[in-house]
């Protein structure tokens, strides 16, 4: 009961360290503080505390659930529950699916009403839908035939009480249950009414192998969902899904025609049909940048190096003679005359913000440039223009091939004994499980495009350049 949240995250760090019993009673006292729920270190040094006692001491942390005010508590709710119920679905094993259909029936079946009556309380979520969330979570990448035995109890619960719930049909996804995919496809099918859910869905269902069920909607959808469906066809191999893309392609908006290109582009049965459309003009040339053509030459197909040479001729990384005339060509540009910020944003947040974030805006993919020496013309020139010169280990690309023949190149965004999840130069994440992985290896490129500024005119790079160099205002 101190009042110092750094005495008590002291006795959270003293908790990791004591046998299961004495562990858990302290924790039971520490995640009482709501107070605690925004300090940056407290709740997940809880959650450290008892990670590893979630398998040694199953039973006597499901006896600290039984009281139905603990659900109540704020560290509890939005940072305990879900991740004891990951933990229990990663170990996968007959009493850690039977400790989950515990926790299920435990789980209040209303939420607190004072909470509910607060003013300044937040929408909340039934404690069952979040122990729904972590176990969709866990399994993302997996494939299940069937719900484990131990855990059928609980998922007959879960259905019973929310069997229209996104979440709820989601899990049922992951799970192969019939009628979850039944609800996913009439949610899905109800155009005009987008939402996060139907997106959602629509990953599962790729994510599970089971995009060819969607293959009928790129026909007559649209914008999101469209995209995400398109991204969903990924995960399939299907020889057909690259026909029916490219025949709709025509009615594509510019943003789902580039990202048509780069799924195509991932296998190598679907490249070569692209390739031979840019032969017959039904593509134009301006389609593939840079990347997409390194990503293809990552195939090693004989047909797809003879189409690209026809097009593009020789494609691979400029030699350091042609990148050290590059930087004294953009150094002299950027003497000869001044740039504007105001435009030099719009250039930076189209082609840089996608992965990079400066005075507070962007992506988190590579590196914060506000910390970033950048004032040095020099030197930020090379980092833009030979982006692979320097590479901080954190951001070393990997080049993922799968037994199915898909090629994938991205950041190690996660990784689990059971899946790697891959994030690309577009913020795209992927989950693949791991026994579907046939090689993966370090890139020696950056995931950040060497030919970054060639598409710009000589005053855009000094809006650019501006920009970047500019202090927040």
């Amino acid at each position: 009961n101190d009042k110092s949240v750094i005495v008590r995250s002291q006795l959270a760090c003293t908790a990791k360290r004591l046998d299961g019993p004495q562990c858990l009673q302290l924790v039971e006292q520490l995640w009482k503080h709501d107070e605690d729920e925004k300090d940056p270190f407290m709740p997940l040094l809880i959650w450290w505390a008892i990670e590893d006692k979630t398998i040694s001491h199953t039973s006597l942390l499901l006896d600290l659930f039984k009281s139905e005010s603990v659900w109540n508590y704020s560290i509890v709710k939005n940072w305990i529950v879900e991740r004891v119920t990951r933990r229990f679905t990663e170990e996968g094993t007959s009493d850690s699916y039977a400790a989950i259909s515990r926790l299920i029936m435990l789980a209040p079946e209303k939420l607190d009403s004072e909470k509910l009556n607060s003013e300044n309380s937040k929408p909340e979520k039934s404690d069952k839908l979040l122990i729904a969330n972590g176990l969709s979570i866990a399994l993302s990448g997996k494939k299940m035939k069937s719900v484990p035995e131990n855990l059928k109890q609980g998922w007959d619960i879960l259905w019973a009480s929310f069997p229209n719930d996104p979440k709820i049909i989601e899990l049922g996804l992951r799970l192969n249950q019939p009628e979850s995919f039944k609800k996913a496809l009439t949610l899905i099918s109800q155009i005009g009414q987008t939402n996060k859910s139907q997106i959602q869905l629509i990953k599962t269902m790729g994510e599970i192998r089971q995009a060819e069920k969607l293959v009928h909607f790129i026909k007559t959808s649209k914008g999101p969902i469209l995209k995400a469906i398109i991204e969903a066809m990924g995960y399939s191999n299907k020889p057909e899904i690259a026909e029916i893309i490219l025949q709709n392609y025509p009615r594509f908006s510019s943003s789902v025609k580039a990202q048509a290109i780069r799924i195509l582009c991932g296998r190598s049965e679907w490249a070569i049909k692209v390739l031979k459309h840019l032969d017959e003009n039904k593509i134009p040339k301006i389609a593939f940048n840079f990347e997409l053509l390194q990503q293809l030459n990552e195939h090693n197909n004989e047909e797809i190096q003879k189409l690209i040479s026809k097009h593009f001729g020789k494609v691979g990384p400029a030699t350091p003679l042609e990148k050290q005339g590059r930087i004294r060509a953009v150094i002299g540009i950027l003497r000869k005359g001044k740039g504007t910020t105001e435009p030099g944003k719009i250039l930076f947040m189209k082609h840089c913000g996608i992965c990079h974030k400066l005075h507070k805006e962007g992506e988190n993919i590579g590196p914060d440039l506000t910390g970033a020496e950048r004032k040095d013309i020099n030197q930020l020139s090379k980092n833009i223009i030979d982006p692979s010169s320097m590479i901080r280990q954190q951001y070393i690309a990997h080049i993922i091939q799968t037994e199915s023949g898909r090629v994938l190149t991205g950041l190690l965004a996660e990784s689990t004994p059971g899946t790697i999840t891959i994030l690309d130069s577009k913020n795209k994440r992927t989950v693949l499980n791991r026994d579907e992985i046939e090689e993966m290896k370090e890139s020696t490129l950056s995931l950040m495009p060497e030919k970054l500024l060639s598409t710009l005119s000589n005053q855009e790079i000094r809006d650019l350049f501006a920009y970047i160099q500019s202090d927040k205002k």
